[in-house]
């Protein structure tokens, strides 16, 4: 999901709903969370 990080936050910056994201990409709507939360907290 690291190689999916910058497509989820790029997503997120354009006002994306993690269910338009995760549709999009094919994965599940905890995984867009759970990648949104990692992110926050490395940032």
């Amino acid at each position: 999901s690291d190689r999916l990080l910058p497509k989820v936050v790029a997503m997120r910056a354009e006002g994306r709903s993690y269910r338009w994201i995760a549709r999009e990409l094919g994965i599940s709507k905890n995984t867009v969370a759970d990648i949104v939360q990692r992110h926050r907290a490395n940032a």
